[in-house]
């Protein structure tokens, strides 16, 4: 009777005849060892902890519980990354976050949603009438260096660093042939000639015009950059023919000022509809300019989603890119989030495995059972994780951070269905409701 009530009192004769050896495993899983509580005050809420049945709020900002803010979303097609996508990005804007979105795939999805919460959607294609510039060298804020590892660069020349992009993006119009050391020499000395004859030079502060009121300088377009080429005897035979596309051909739209609202507080960039052909260079052109965007305010919290990332990383220079923002990032405040259903072409990348790598939270989707034990291995997962994961129903995903594997039922509230779910049947039900 005394030790059924609270009382602590514990009577030793009827303990000793019911003790028992237990297993580690069985041991690790009770309160006070382990709780398995990813609850936050500051975090996004996303489902519901299956373990305990708990609210689901991770803060991939706290930098006490994650060594970073980056994440990466792996499973099959048809699992509910999208949904999870849509759900992540809503709920980081309505907790205070800026998120920037480039979607590589089905990018007409996320129109409803980025609507409703007041955001810019951008189509981004050949023939559109956004254009963003390439060219545009934006100011960035001074990194924190406390925050990042094996990085040495204290001031960054803003110069140097566009010329080197816009190498990059010259070289993923190249589908036959790498660019040649000559050319890519005489591409970094035309370009500088050319920022001098607009003001800008090697020293940062030369972009503003006005700096007190924020006034950047007028800067070069791609046309300017086509007709300095033409003159160009060695860069007249290729270089100019690809940029002949941004200036006469079908990706003419993108030669002009920026005429897109990159200062809202949700972007979203569809690029899915670039083509084959021209996919990867706009894919860049999205990133680029909404990673400068996260570098110039360190005092935000702001949050970089790249659906299908892999499409942008054919060639080193932009494969070394998206590696730099998953290790830089965190030093401006940001987060990079990439998903992708196609792992392999991920691994397939010179820096694929970097990125997991540097992703220090992971949400694992269902995948098939050939793809189970090349994700455990990525995930660190034990052969139960590696089961559970094969068996995950639609919605459900595995969380794995800091060696804990805890599944999530993704969940959102009923309202939001009708700007979230991609189900045709669901989608035609709600219109036919409304």
């Amino acid at each position: 009777l005394k030790m059924s009530l609270p009382l602590l009192c514990i009577n030793q004769g009827i303990f000793k005849r019911g003790r028992r050896n237990i297993l580690t495993s069985s041991l690790a899983s009770t309160y006070m060892y382990t709780a398995f509580e990813i609850t936050d005050p500051e975090g996004v809420p996303i489902g519901i902890n299956t373990t305990n049945a708990t609210l689901a709020a991770p803060n991939l900002f706290n930098s006490r519980r994650y060594a970073n803010a980056n994440a990466i979303v792996l499973g099959s097609s048809g699992r509910g990354k999208s949904f999870f996508l849509m759900l992540l990005a809503y709920t980081m804007r309505l907790t205070g976050r800026k998120v920037f979105l480039i979607l590589g795939d089905k990018g007409h999805e996320w129109m409803k949603m980025t609507r409703n919460i007041g955001g810019t959607y951008v189509e981004l294609s050949p023939g559109s009438k956004s254009c963003i510039n390439i060219m545009a060298i934006r100011p960035k804020a001074e990194l924190d260096l406390d925050m990042v590892e094996d990085y040495s660069d204290e001031i960054e020349c803003l110069l140097s660093k566009k010329i080197h992009q816009l190498i990059t993006f010259v070289q993923l119009n190249m589908k036959h042939g790498e660019m040649s050391d000559v050319e890519e020499s005489q591409l970094s000395i035309l370009l500088s000639s050319l920022y001098q004859s607009f003001g800008i030079t090697e020293d940062n502060e030369s972009i503003w015009l006005d700096k007190e009121k924020k006034i950047i300088k007028t800067m070069p377009t791609l046309g300017d950059f086509y007709e300095a080429t033409c003159k160009n005897s060695v860069l007249s035979r290729r270089i100019s023919q690809i940029l002949d596309t941004y200036v006469h051909g079908d990706g003419r739209n993108m030669n002009g000022q920026t005429n897109v609202d990159l200062e809202n507080n949700f972007v979203a960039i569809s690029v899915s509809n670039a083509g084959k052909r021209m996919i990867a260079p706009f894919f860049f052109i999205a990133v680029d300019c909404c990673y400068d965007e996260i570098k110039q305010d360190r005092t935000e919290n702001e949050v970089l989603i790249m659906d299908e990332v892999w499409k942008m990383m054919t060639n080193h220079n932009a494969s070394e890119y998206v590696m730099e923002i998953y290790k830089i990032v965190r030093g401006y405040g940001g987060s990079a989030i990439s998903a992708t259903q196609d792992l392999d072409d991920l691994r397939a990348s010179e820096h694929g495995y970097g990125i997991i790598n540097n992703a220090k939270v992971k949400f694992l989707f269902g995948v098939e059972k050939q793809e189970a034990r090349a994700l455990g291995d990525i995930a660190n997962l034990s052969e139960n994780d590696r089961r559970l994961i094969v068996g995950l129903s639609r919605g459900q995903c595995l969380m794995s951070s800091n060696n804990d594997n805890i599944p999530v039922n993704i969940l959102a509230p009923k309202e939001w269905e009708t700007f979230f779910t991609t189900d045709a049947k669901r989608l035609r039900e709600l219109k036919s409701k409304e």
